[in-house]
């Protein structure tokens, strides 16, 4: 579990995934987006009339899957991009 001031976090996850500040930054704010937006996906969605969500935590479990998988992707592809530098 990560502790600490936000900047000593910030420095451990780019310092142990290779990244630089505004790469650090930039993970940090699409993860915080992609919880964020999981949330309020889908009271927009129902609001709409296009979608209901009759289980709302089986959604969030799908969610938290597509989050995580997203979320390794970007690093798997970080990594590969900084190996060819």
């Amino acid at each position: 579990m990560l502790r600490g001031y936000p900047s000593q976090i910030m420095d451990r996850i780019g310092s142990e995934l290779g990244l630089s500040l505004a790469q650090t930054i930039h993970f940090i704010v699409n993860v915080v987006g992609m919880c964020a937006i999981s949330f309020v996906s889908p009271l927009l969605l129902e609001a709409l009339g296009h979608f209901k969500v009759t289980d709302l935590n089986l959604y969030l479990k799908d969610r938290r899957v597509a989050v995580k998988s997203m979320t390794l992707a970007y690093v798997k592809n970080l990594v590969r991009g900084s190996n060819k530098e």
